[in-house]
C-alpha cells in the first residue's frame, strides 16, 4: 500500500467512489491530520510515475498536489475507484423495508468471526457456536479480547479471567457434541492509547494471533461478500488488525455493542474502527433492561447436556438478567431478519439500532430455535 497527504489550502472537496460508498473529503481537512492509503496498482500507477513523492507520504507543494488530485481524482463532484483505500466517512449501504433491513454484502453465508471479552456472561456465543455446528454459519474465527474497563487507572479485570471462560464454553460446547468450532485465540492485552500527536500513524499496537487471523481472513473475503467480525467487547483487536493491514477495511463489516459504554472503554480503537470500516452498532444509549421481559423458564426446553445446564444457569443468575440476549441483537438479525426493524445513524458514518428498533419475542424465538435444533445435540436430550 502507498500513502499521499495533501495540502490544507481550502480548495474545495473531492468525492471519492469506493465501489459504491461515497466518501466526501474536504481538502481544507487534508493535511497532518489525515493519509488516505491508496492501492498502488491499476489507475494509481500513473500518478505513481509521475510523482513518487505523492504516494511515498512525503511532503508535495499545495499547487502541485492540487494538480494531482485535478487530473486523477477529478475534483469536486466527479468520482474515481479507489479499491482497498480504507477511507470511509459514511453509513454502511443499506435499506429498510417493511420491518426489514438489508446491509449491502451482509447475510448469513458470510464468513463470520466472533470477538469478545467475557464468555459465560451472554448466551450469543452458544448460539453462534450452534449455527456453525449445523453448517448453518461460516465460523472461521474466535478472538479473545481483553476488556479495557477502567484501564486508565487499572484494569478491572485480568485477561486469563477472559480466555478461561472462552475455554470452559468451548469445552461444554464440546461435551455436549457441537463441532466445527475454531479454538479461541488471543487478541489485544493492553487498550490502545491515543498518541500525543493524535495521529493514527504514530499509534502503538499490538500484533496478536487475534490481529493475524481477522487481517487473514478479510484478505480472503471481497467487499461484495465481506468478513463480518461481531465485536461483544472493546474494539482493540480490530483495530490493530487494521493498523497492521489498512487494505483490509474494505473487506470487513464490524457489528459492535453499547459503544458508547462498558465496551467503548478503549476509546481510541473505538475511534479508528469506526473512522475505517463498515460500523454497524446496538444500543447505544440503552441495554437490555429497557428492550423487553427476561424469560429464564423458557431454558428449561434446551437439552439436558452440559452446555444446555450452563445456559440454564446463566439464566437463572444476576448476569443473565442483566445481561439477557449479551452481544448476539446483530448475530440474530444476520440469521433471522425482522429481529431488528429499524436503524437510524450513528453520527453520520455509521448506523446503529434505536430502543424501538428491536424485536425481542422475535430474538428468542430464534435462539431457542437453533439450540432446539433436532439435529444439533442428536440422540442426546
Amino acid at each position: 500500500m502507498s500513502g499521499w497527504s495533501g495540502g490544507n489550502d481550502g480548495i474545495g472537496e473531492i468525492v471519492l467512489r469506493d465501489c459504491g460508498n461515497v466518501t466526501t473529503v474536504p481538502l481544507s481537512g487534508v493535511g497532518d491530520e489525515e493519509k488516505i492509503a491508496v492501492d498502488s496498482a491499476g489507475w494509481w500507477s500513473e500518478i505513481r510515475r509521475r510523482n513518487h513523492a505523492a504516494v511515498t507520504g512525503e511532503r508535495t507543494s499545495r499547487y502541485h498536489m492540487r494538480t494531482l488530485l485535478k487530473k486523477s481524482l477529478s475534483i469536486v463532484g466527479l468520482c474515481c475507484c479507489l479499491p482497498g483505500s480504507g477511507v470511509r466517512a459514511v453509513e454502511p449501504g443499506h435499506t429498510v423495508e417493511g420491518g426489514r433491513i438489508r446491509i449491502e454484502g451482509v447475510g448469513p453465508g458470510n464468513p463470520m468471526l466472533y470477538d469478545n471479552d467475557f464468555w459465560t456472561d451472554v448466551p450469543d456465543a452458544a448460539y453462534l457456536w450452534a449455527k456453525a455446528s449445523l453448517g448453518e454459519a461460516k465460523l472461521v474465527g474466535n478472538v479473545v479480547t481483553r476488556c479495557t474497563f477502567g484501564w486508565e487507572e487499572k484494569y478491572a479485570h485480568e485477561l486469563k479471567q477472559q480466555t478461561d471462560e472462552a475455554a470452559k464454553l468451548l469445552r461444554l460446547a464440546k461435551e455436549s457434541g457441537l463441532k466445527g468450532i475454531p479454538e479461541p485465540v488471543v487478541g489485544s492485552t493492553v487498550a490502545m492509547r491515543k498518541p500525543k500527536s493524535g495521529k493514527e500513524a504514530d499509534t502503538e499496537y499490538e500484533r496478536t494471533a487475534g490481529s493475524a487471523l481477522i487481517v487473514a481472513e478479510a484478505k480472503k473475503a471481497s467487499r461484495e461478500e465481506p468478513l463480518l467480525v461481531f465485536v461483544g467487547g472493546s474494539c482493540t483487536t480490530i483495530a490493530s488488525a487494521f493498523l497492521t493491514d489498512p487494505g483490509i477495511a474494505d473487506r470487513v463489516v464490524v457489528f459492535q455493542v453499547d459503544g458508547g459504554g462498558y465496551n467503548g472503554s478503549d476509546g481510541w480503537a473505538w475511534e479508528i474502527t469506526q473512522r475505517h470500516f463498515r460500523f454497524v452498532n446496538w444500543a447505544r444509549g440503552y441495554f437490555w433492561d429497557k428492550v423487553g421481559e427476561w424469560k429464564p423458564e423458557r431454558f428449561d426446553e434446551l437439552p439436558k447436556n452440559p452446555l444446555g445446564d450452563f445456559l440454564r444457569e446463566y439464566a437463572g443468575s444476576g448476569l443473565g438478567k442483566a445481561n439477557q440476549w449479551g452481544d448476539g441483537a446483530w448475530l440474530f438479525e444476520v440469521f433471522a431478519p425482522g429481529c431488528l426493524t429499524e436503524v437510524e445513524t450513528f453520527d453520520g458514518t455509521a448506523i446503529t439500532v434505536p430502543l424501538s428498533g428491536n424485536d425481542v419475542k422475535a430474538m428468542e424465538a430464534e435462539f431457542f430455535r437453533t439450540l432446539g435444533h433436532p439435529k444439533l445435540f442428536p440422540g442426546k436430550r
